[in-house]
């Protein structure tokens, strides 16, 4: 059986680089209520799951100790691969899709959280089983629940309780590099309190019961819209609402997108627009429009300033996107042929990863032996942020012509302040 919570030296050495590439990855990061983690607990960790690799990558960053993570159990197949992420404190977990044959491995997999989280290390479950770029919650599965249940009933004499810790995990945007990233904890469910308090409870009910509440918590720390048939016309229209400068925390800006839902789902008047707001999307996105561009009192000045501030910062990003070339290059074209955009954050990630320790060694081999030591040197440094600096401009760059665009289509501005006056 293997043990994830040991210390290991390798790990702690890949665990600071892999954090210093997750700081690189988002261009704001925010994590709150990290005071509601029970302390000296054993806990259990139920994010929800929209980004695939990145959302146990923002996650893990936000710890500074050891945590481990349960992925699906198809990856682990092959030794090398089982091997790596055990090195990973990544255990299999078997969902009921893979065959009656493969649960009984789950069996092992649970000894081997409840070992985890009794040695004081966290473990983390993405509750919903799979990822999903919405605004919204898949159905709770049982699994997390199972494991909570299983590391109880192991040690009956045990005095810690047993924790689930809902966990809010949102992004800016699911599928752009460098954007923001906004992690909070919620109130955590006390599994072993619950069952001293329901001892009677049928197994199903007592599951019910707490699927139920850590949709609900989970909910409160995300932008959640209900997953029905209007998703898109709320999201579009929540998006229209909440247009223009990005004030405040990415917490404030959260809980102003989900006041802008709670309106829709409330007034008639609102609802009656989704079916608009879906059209302007559609018009928006036919002409390479970004919803950035929306909401601002003065857009051609706005633009002018844009602009000159582009022309500043042209130079320098031109040089830090050819130091960078070969790693982002490489991610964009891989990206390229996947087929799940959803990933695509992922590869980037990756790329960086892993490009950077031996694009460093390459550029100081060859910097060091062909140009002087302070030359090479400070080609060094500037690799470092050179890699986020690329989508950083290609992001600015792309902005700054969806506003270039918007200036020269007045009907688009003029749909969005029809729908946008009809919200007040």
């Amino acid at each position: 059986m293997k043990s994830v919570f040991k210390e290991n030296g390798w790990y702690n050495l890949l665990r600071f680089h892999a954090d210093l590439c997750t700081y690189f990855s988002y261009r704001r990061v925010e994590v709150h209520g990290r005071k509601n983690i029970p302390a000296g607990a054993k806990v259990i960790l139920t994010p929800n799951h929209c980004n695939a690799l990145m959302d146990a990558m923002t996650l893990l960053r936000t710890k500074k100790g050891p945590l481990a993570f349960g992925a699906r159990a198809d990856i682990f197949k092959k030794k090398a691969a089982a091997e790596a992420l055990f090195f990973l404190r990544i255990l299999p977990l078997v969902r009921v899709r893979d065959g009656l044959r493969q649960v009984v491995q789950n069996y092992e997999a649970m000894d081997m959280i409840a070992e985890t989280v009794e040695h004081a290390v966290p473990f983390c479950i993405f509750c919903e089983g799979t990822h999903r770029t919405k605004h919204s919650l898949l159905p709770i599965k049982k699994g997390c629940i199972r494991a909570a249940l299983h590391a109880r009933d192991r040690q009956p004499d045990d005095t810690r309780d047993i924790y689930l810790q809902p966990v809010g995990l949102e992004y800016g945007d699911h599928f752009r590099f460098r954007n923001t990233s906004l992690i909070e904890f919620g109130t955590p469910i006390n599994v072993s309190a619950f069952l001293r308090e329901h001892p009677d409870l049928p197994q199903a009910e007592m599951y019910r019961q707490i699927e139920d509440l850590m949709h609900e918590r989970i909910a409160e720390r995300i932008t959640f819209i209900p997953d029905d048939e209007q998703y898109e016309g709320t999201w579009a229209l929540t998006r229209i609402m909440t247009a223009g400068p990005r004030k405040g925390t990415l917490l404030e800006r959260r809980d102003r997108n989900q006041a802008a839902i709670a309106r829709i789902q409330a007034e008639p008047a609102l609802q009656a627009l989704r079916t608009k707001a879906i059209a302007f999307d559609l018009m928006r996105l036919h002409e390479r429009i970004s919803f950035h561009s929306f909401g601002f009192r003065h857009p051609v000045l706005r633009t002018v300033a844009k602009s000159l501030l582009w022309l500043v910062w042209l130079p320098f990003a031109l040089v830090e996107s050819l130091l960078a070339l070969p790693l982002w290059l490489g991610a964009e074209i891989l990206c390229h042929k996947i087929k799940d955009k959803a990933f695509c954050n992922s590869t980037r990630y990756l790329c960086k990863l892993f490009g950077t320790p031996i694009l460093m060694v390459l550029y100081a081999l060859i910097g060091f032996l062909t140009l002087p030591w302070y030359v090479a040197a400070g080609v060094l440094l500037a690799l470092i942020p050179a890699y986020s600096c690329f989508y950083d401009f290609w992001e600015y760059s792309r902005i700054l012509l969806s506003d270039l665009r918007l200036l020269f289509l007045p009907q688009i501005s003029s749909a969005f302040r029809a729908i946008k006056d009809a919200t007040r």
